[in-house]
C-alpha cells in the first residue's frame, strides 16, 4: 500500500457491483498484506451474498 499524492491509500483492489431493481451496490475490498498488483486474493463473497440476500 502507497499513499498517493492526495493522501488516498492505492494498492491492489478488487469490487463488485450489483444492481437489484432499483437499487445499485458496489463493494470493493483492498488486500493490505500483498505487496504487488501481481499477488491474488479471493474476495469475500460473503459479503456480496449476505447484502443481496437482505434486497430479496
Amino acid at each position: 500500500m502507497t499513499r498517493s499524492g492526495d493522501g488516498d491509500l492505492v494498492g491492489p483492489n478488487k469490487a463488485v457491483v450489483f444492481r437489484h431493481g432499483s437499487t445499485l451496490a458496489e463493494f470493493a475490498t483492498v488486500n493490505a498484506n500483498t505487496t504487488s498488483s501481481a499477488d491474488d486474493w479471493d474476495f469475500p463473497t460473503a459479503l456480496v451474498e449476505a447484502q443481496a440476500d437482505k434486497l430479496g
